[in-house]
Protein backbone atom coordinates (compact mmCIF):
# COMPACT_ATOMS: atom_id res chain seq x y z
CA UNK A 1 0.00 0.00 0.00
CA UNK A 2 2.79 2.43 0.92
CA UNK A 3 4.09 4.29 -2.09
CA UNK A 4 1.19 3.57 -4.43
CA UNK A 5 -1.51 5.93 -5.72
CA UNK A 6 -4.05 4.07 -7.81
CA UNK A 7 -7.34 5.97 -7.44
CA UNK A 8 -9.04 6.37 -10.78
CA UNK A 9 -8.74 9.74 -12.51
CA UNK A 10 -10.11 11.06 -15.80
CA UNK A 11 -7.76 8.73 -17.69
CA UNK A 12 -8.90 5.82 -15.50
CA UNK A 13 -5.70 5.47 -13.52
CA UNK A 14 -3.37 7.56 -11.41
CA UNK A 15 0.39 7.33 -11.82
CA UNK A 16 2.23 4.93 -9.56
CA UNK A 17 4.53 6.65 -7.10
CA UNK A 18 7.96 5.11 -6.77
CA UNK A 19 8.10 2.89 -3.69
CA UNK A 20 10.69 4.19 -1.25
CA UNK A 21 11.25 4.35 2.49
CA UNK A 22 9.40 7.15 4.26
CA UNK A 23 12.64 8.49 5.74
CA UNK A 24 13.98 9.25 2.25
CA UNK A 25 11.68 12.27 2.18
CA UNK A 26 12.90 13.47 5.58
CA UNK A 27 16.49 13.10 4.42
CA UNK A 28 15.85 15.80 1.82
CA UNK A 29 15.70 18.21 4.74
CA UNK A 30 18.55 16.55 6.63
CA UNK A 31 16.25 15.82 9.55
CA UNK A 32 15.22 12.47 11.07
CA UNK A 33 11.60 11.39 11.15
CA UNK A 34 9.70 12.33 14.33
CA UNK A 35 9.78 9.55 16.92
CA UNK A 36 10.57 8.93 20.56
CA UNK A 37 11.81 5.46 21.47
CA UNK A 38 11.99 6.56 25.10
CA UNK A 39 8.29 7.48 25.17
CA UNK A 40 7.37 4.22 23.43
CA UNK A 41 9.33 2.17 25.96
CA UNK A 42 7.97 4.13 28.94
CA UNK A 43 4.41 3.69 27.67
CA UNK A 44 4.80 -0.09 27.30
CA UNK A 45 6.43 -0.27 30.72
CA UNK A 46 3.53 1.62 32.28
CA UNK A 47 1.03 -0.74 30.65
CA UNK A 48 2.93 -3.74 32.00
CA UNK A 49 3.17 -2.25 35.50
CA UNK A 50 -0.51 -1.29 35.69
CA UNK A 51 -2.99 -2.88 33.24
CA UNK A 52 -5.64 -0.45 34.50
CA UNK A 53 -4.13 2.29 32.30
CA UNK A 54 -4.71 0.24 29.12
CA UNK A 55 -8.24 1.55 28.31
CA UNK A 56 -7.08 5.16 28.61
CA UNK A 57 -4.00 4.47 26.50
CA UNK A 58 -6.17 2.88 23.80
CA UNK A 59 -8.16 6.12 23.57
CA UNK A 60 -4.98 8.01 22.66
CA UNK A 61 -2.93 5.53 20.62
CA UNK A 62 -4.39 4.44 17.29
CA UNK A 63 -2.76 1.02 17.27
CA UNK A 64 0.52 -0.83 16.84
CA UNK A 65 1.23 1.22 13.71
CA UNK A 66 1.70 4.34 15.84
CA UNK A 67 4.96 2.90 17.18
CA UNK A 68 8.09 3.77 15.22
CA UNK A 69 9.87 0.66 16.49
CA UNK A 70 8.26 -2.48 15.05
CA UNK A 71 9.08 -4.58 18.13
CA UNK A 72 7.37 -2.00 20.32
CA UNK A 73 4.26 -2.22 18.13
CA UNK A 74 4.31 -6.00 18.46
CA UNK A 75 4.45 -5.75 22.25
CA UNK A 76 1.61 -3.21 22.26
CA UNK A 77 -0.62 -5.56 20.25
CA UNK A 78 0.11 -8.40 22.66
CA UNK A 79 -0.67 -6.19 25.65
CA UNK A 80 -4.03 -5.19 24.19
CA UNK A 81 -4.96 -8.79 23.36
CA UNK A 82 -3.96 -10.03 26.81
CA UNK A 83 -5.90 -7.22 28.49
CA UNK A 84 -9.03 -8.15 26.54
CA UNK A 85 -8.85 -11.66 28.00
CA UNK A 86 -7.34 -10.97 31.43
CA UNK A 87 -7.82 -7.35 32.61
CA UNK A 88 -5.38 -7.79 35.52
CA UNK A 89 -2.75 -9.72 33.52
CA UNK A 90 0.85 -9.69 34.72
CA UNK A 91 4.19 -10.02 32.94
CA UNK A 92 3.92 -13.82 32.82
CA UNK A 93 0.70 -13.63 30.79
CA UNK A 94 2.31 -11.20 28.35
CA UNK A 95 5.34 -13.43 27.92
CA UNK A 96 3.10 -16.42 27.26
CA UNK A 97 1.09 -14.48 24.68
CA UNK A 98 4.20 -13.45 22.76
CA UNK A 99 5.64 -16.96 22.99
CA UNK A 100 2.41 -18.44 21.64
CA UNK A 101 2.72 -16.10 18.66
CA UNK A 102 6.39 -17.00 18.12
CA UNK A 103 7.24 -13.32 18.67
CA UNK A 104 9.07 -13.45 21.99
CA UNK A 105 12.56 -13.65 20.49
CA UNK A 106 11.61 -11.08 17.85
CA UNK A 107 10.93 -8.38 20.46
CA UNK A 108 14.06 -9.08 22.52
CA UNK A 109 12.91 -11.86 24.82
CA UNK A 110 11.93 -11.85 28.47
CA UNK A 111 14.90 -9.67 29.37
CA UNK A 112 13.61 -6.80 27.25
CA UNK A 113 10.12 -7.03 28.73
CA UNK A 114 11.60 -7.02 32.22
CA UNK A 115 13.68 -3.99 31.29
CA UNK A 116 10.55 -2.12 30.19
CA UNK A 117 8.89 -2.82 33.53
CA UNK A 118 11.89 -2.10 35.77
CA UNK A 119 13.06 1.07 34.02
CA UNK A 120 9.63 2.72 34.05
CA UNK A 121 9.32 4.54 37.40
CA UNK A 122 5.51 4.36 37.56
CA UNK A 123 2.36 4.17 35.46
CA UNK A 124 1.36 7.73 36.39
CA UNK A 125 2.77 9.18 33.18
CA UNK A 126 1.10 6.65 30.86
CA UNK A 127 -1.18 9.16 29.16
CA UNK A 128 1.64 11.63 28.70
CA UNK A 129 3.73 8.95 27.01
CA UNK A 130 0.73 7.87 24.93
CA UNK A 131 0.21 11.42 23.68
CA UNK A 132 3.86 11.69 22.65
CA UNK A 133 3.71 8.39 20.76
CA UNK A 134 0.46 9.41 19.05
CA UNK A 135 1.68 12.89 18.10
CA UNK A 136 4.92 11.56 16.61
CA UNK A 137 2.95 9.00 14.58
CA UNK A 138 0.64 11.68 13.21
CA UNK A 139 3.60 13.81 12.19
CA UNK A 140 5.10 10.85 10.30
CA UNK A 141 1.76 10.33 8.54
CA UNK A 142 1.73 14.02 7.63
CA UNK A 143 5.22 13.74 6.15
CA UNK A 144 4.14 10.73 4.10
CA UNK A 145 1.03 12.60 2.92
CA UNK A 146 3.19 15.58 1.93
CA UNK A 147 5.44 13.25 -0.06
CA UNK A 148 2.39 11.93 -1.93
CA UNK A 149 1.09 15.46 -2.55
CA UNK A 150 4.38 16.59 -4.07
CA UNK A 151 4.57 13.54 -6.30
CA UNK A 152 0.98 13.98 -7.49
CA UNK A 153 1.44 17.71 -8.10
CA UNK A 154 4.55 17.08 -10.19
CA UNK A 155 2.68 14.45 -12.22
CA UNK A 156 -0.63 16.30 -12.50
CA UNK A 157 -0.59 15.93 -16.28
CA UNK A 158 -1.27 12.24 -15.90
CA UNK A 159 -4.65 12.93 -14.28
CA UNK A 160 -6.40 14.45 -17.29
CA UNK A 161 -8.25 17.73 -17.67
CA UNK A 162 -9.41 17.84 -14.03
CA UNK A 163 -6.02 16.83 -12.69
CA UNK A 164 -5.37 19.90 -10.54
CA UNK A 165 -8.74 19.62 -8.80
CA UNK A 166 -8.22 15.90 -8.15
CA UNK A 167 -4.78 16.47 -6.66
CA UNK A 168 -6.03 19.28 -4.42
CA UNK A 169 -9.06 17.26 -3.28
CA UNK A 170 -6.83 14.28 -2.46
CA UNK A 171 -4.45 16.52 -0.52
CA UNK A 172 -7.30 18.05 1.50
CA UNK A 173 -8.72 14.62 2.29
CA UNK A 174 -5.34 13.28 3.43
CA UNK A 175 -4.73 16.17 5.82
CA UNK A 176 -8.32 16.06 7.11
CA UNK A 177 -8.04 12.34 7.92
CA UNK A 178 -4.86 12.93 9.90
CA UNK A 179 -6.45 15.86 11.77
CA UNK A 180 -9.52 13.78 12.59
CA UNK A 181 -7.40 11.20 14.41
CA UNK A 182 -7.11 13.65 17.30
CA UNK A 183 -10.87 14.02 17.66
CA UNK A 184 -11.41 10.87 19.72
CA UNK A 185 -13.88 11.26 22.55
CA UNK A 186 -12.71 10.58 26.09
CA UNK A 187 -14.27 7.54 27.77
CA UNK A 188 -17.41 8.29 29.78
CA UNK A 189 -19.29 6.26 32.34
CA UNK A 190 -22.60 4.84 31.08
CA UNK A 191 -24.40 6.28 34.13
CA UNK A 192 -23.24 9.79 33.16
CA UNK A 193 -24.41 9.39 29.57
CA UNK A 194 -27.82 8.08 30.67
CA UNK A 195 -28.30 10.89 33.17
CA UNK A 196 -27.49 13.50 30.52
CA UNK A 197 -30.02 11.93 28.13
CA UNK A 198 -32.71 11.76 30.83
CA UNK A 199 -32.12 15.42 31.64
CA UNK A 200 -32.52 16.30 27.95
CA UNK A 201 -35.84 14.42 27.87
CA UNK A 202 -37.07 16.10 31.08
CA UNK A 203 -36.23 19.57 29.77
CA UNK A 204 -38.34 18.91 26.66
CA UNK A 205 -41.48 17.82 28.57
CA UNK A 206 -44.54 19.86 27.67
CA UNK A 207 -42.86 21.60 24.75
CA UNK A 208 -44.19 19.28 22.09
CA UNK A 209 -40.87 19.23 20.21
CA UNK A 210 -37.22 18.81 21.04
CA UNK A 211 -34.29 20.66 19.59
CA UNK A 212 -34.58 24.05 17.93
CA UNK A 213 -37.80 25.13 16.18
CA UNK A 214 -37.40 25.81 12.45
CA UNK A 215 -40.58 27.81 11.90
CA UNK A 216 -41.74 25.30 9.28
CA UNK A 217 -44.68 22.95 9.91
Amino acid sequence: EDGVMEDAGRNGRRPRRDSRPLDSFAKLYERPLPFSLEAEMALLGAMILDPKVVPDVMSAVGGAGDFYNEAHGTIYSALIDVYDRVPDADLVAIVDALRDRDQLDQIGGIDFLSKLATETPSSAGAMRYARIVSDKARLRKLIDAADRMIYDALNVGEYGIDGAREVIDAAESAVFEIAQEDQKADPQALAELLEAELERIRSAEGKGITGLPTGFV
